[in-house]
């Protein structure tokens, strides 16, 4: 197929989906980004919501010999099973064409485009409306906890800097007069980022 032009950003949301579900983990770091050795979460899934009507999820199964594989589902229906590697092999070949320096909007190879219809991605980017890019089923081995359904908002550092506030179309903010200052949410930040901005006059 015909791979779509999309910017950094947009394509990084589709890296850290593909890396993240063939890696099966998230390194833990300091506030500095500075990897702390031994240290990550478990992905026990990778969750997308593609349209308000279609849920695509990506579940790990381990086989007794170590080996990993995914188990596809559309709205909980099995689709297929694609090994873990084929995805953290496709987010090397996706990450190799953004070091080439390509200028944005550029397109990726068509095996990877086909790579990512064959794992039921039909939307390579976001819907605008949603506060998180990628959701996640995580384990904590370190405190014996699991967490599930957890939406991150992805940004990117591939160009130039990612924005915290969500400038498209999609978003708004709303802001009420507090105390001589502005108070406001704005919709664009994810859940787990979410917080409120006081802008003093």
């Amino acid at each position: 197929m015909k791979a779509p032009k999309l910017n950094y950003g947009e394509w990084g949301e589709l890296y850290a989906f593909l890396r993240l579900t063939g890696d099966g983990r998230v390194q833990m770091s300091d506030a500095h980004e500075k990897k702390l050795d031994g240290s990550s979460l478990e992905i026990l899934s990778v969750i997308r919501h593609e349209s308000l009507d279609r849920t695509v999820s990506y579940q790990e199964e381990r086989e007794p010999s170590g080996e990993r594989n995914i188990i596809v589902s559309v709205n909980g229906a099995p689709a297929s099973e694609v090994g873990a590697e084929k995805f953290s092999d496709k987010a090397d070949e996706l990450l190799a064409l953004v070091q080439q320096g390509l200028h944005a909007p550029f397109p990726v190879s068509e095996e990877i485009a086909g790579f990512l219809v064959d794992v039921q991605v039909e939307h390579f980017k976001a819907r605008s409306q949603d506060k998180s890019d990628i959701f996640l089923d995580i384990s904590d081995s370190r405190a014996g906890v699991v967490r599930k359904d957890v939406g991150y908002s992805i940004k990117t550092k591939w160009s130039k800097k990612s924005t915290l506030f969500n400038t498209g179309a999609g978003s708004g903010s709303r802001y009420k007069r507090l105390f001589g200052g502005f108070c406001g949410r704005d919709s664009g930040i994810g859940p787990a980022q979410r917080a409120k901005t006081t802008i003093w006059n």
